[in-house]
């Protein structure tokens, strides 16, 4: 992700952390789903055990999380310049 490599130049600036964390949970979690064989991950965990559920329920509040912080991330975002 040319982001990524980007973010060695951008230390100094405030959120640069959250930014990278961000950036590698999502590019981790893009690898998995691309790589996994179920092709319908969501309807397959409801009809599962409860653990399923709990781990959607989980990346239900994940991607919560992420919509509430992204008006921040949008904020630290105008600050960085890529050459």
């Amino acid at each position: 992700m040319d982001h990524l490599d980007a973010l060695p130049r951008l230390d100094n600036l405030p959120g640069t952390t959250h930014w990278q964390t961000f950036l590698e949970q999502s590019r981790d979690n893009l690898v998995v789903q691309i790589q996994s064989q179920d092709p319908h991950p969501v309807a397959d965990a409801l009809t599962r055990e409860a653990s399923d559920l709990e781990t959607l329920r989980q990346r239900g509040f994940d991607f919560a999380e992420a919509i509430k912080a992204w008006p921040e991330i949008c904020q630290a975002a105008r600050t960085f310049e890529f050459r």
